[in-house]
This record gives C-alpha cells, structure tokens and sequence, in this order.
C-alpha cells in the first residue's frame, strides 16, 4: 500500500499542488517520486499474491492493481515482486483517489461485469469504503492484528492465502478484481 495515497489524500494532495508555483510543486513532485522509487526497489509480493493472483486468472477473472502510485513506479514494484495483473491503474491515468468508485465503474463497463459479483481486495478502511461506493464486494485482508474497522467488510480474512481458500469455496458467486 502507499500511504500517502491510500488514505485518499489523493484529491487533496492534486488541489495543493495546483495551488502552488510550478517550481515549487515540479520540487515536491520529485521528491515524492524519489521515495516511492525507494520503496518500489524493496517492493516483495505479500504472502499467497501470487498464488491467489493465478489462482483467479485460472477461473478468468480479470486481475486489477489500482494504485495512486506514478504507473513507472507501479510497474516496477509488481516486477520487483514477480506479480502479473490484466490491468494497472495509476495515478497517471487520472481517475480521482479512494474511496471515489469512478475507476471501478469504469471497470465494470469494460470488462462486462456487475458490481455485486466483483471483489475487491484491499487492507485499508478507504479499500472498504470503495468497494461499498461501487457496490462490490470488500475483502478486507490482514496479516497480523485485526484492523478496528475490519467490522465495516463484507469479509474479513487473515491473509491472502486463507483468502484464495475463501474463493475456492465461493468462485461460482464471484468474479475479481485485486488491489
């Protein structure tokens, strides 16, 4: 997850810069741009991403990362962790932040799908909030303490491990989408 994005200071953090001289918002855009190439170069797939990613590629379910990362820095981090997605969403192809739905609505119109059938995976309360916006499903996935907003999902898993189990046993009501 990158944190300044995913809490859905995107929209905020676009009306700042237009506020300022471009001298000043090309200098802060840079530095941004420097820490998240830094953490893109440590960037490791979580456990089961990979497994779970094949997993609904396998059942034809179209796999999408969005991300309020720059789309070179995305790219980078998901061949730095060896993970292949149909689609990439990012930053660059200018859909407004979490929790707005509009990526999502314009997902379900290219690929065919209903909202209530789509899964959206996330680890974060503006995950959930957007999966509610767009009417999907939210899978709230953690990794060691339950988050306190985990009681807002419609699932709630430790792991994306116990999470491909989870759509083994549900794969006929579901299709994907992963973030």
């Amino acid at each position: 997850r990158d944190p300044l994005w995913s809490r859905g200071l995107g929209d905020v953090y676009k009306r700042q810069m237009q506020r300022l001289p471009p001298k000043e918002s090309l200098r802060i855009q840079e530095i941004i741009h420097r820490h998240e190439c830094e953490d893109a170069e440590a960037a490791a797939a979580m456990p089961g991403a990979a497994s779970l990613l094949h997993f609904c590629q396998l059942q034809g379910w179209p796999t999408v990362v969005v991300t309020r990362n720059s789309r070179s820095v995305a790219a980078l981090k998901l061949q730095r962790s060896d993970l292949q997605v149909d689609k990439l969403i990012a930053r660059d192809d200018a859909f407004p932040a979490k929790p707005d739905p509009a990526v999502f609505l314009s997902l379900f119109n290219q690929y065919g799908l209903t909202a209530n059938r789509v899964i959206y995976v996330g680890d974060y309360i503006y995950d959930i909030q957007t999966a509610r916006n767009a009417g999907m499903i939210s899978a709230l996935t953690y990794e060691d303490n339950l988050p306190e907003f985990a009681n807002q999902s419609d699932i709630c898993i430790k792991g994306l491990t116990a999470l491909e189990r989870w759509l083994t046993l549900h794969q006929k009501n579901a299709a994907c989408l992963a973030t």
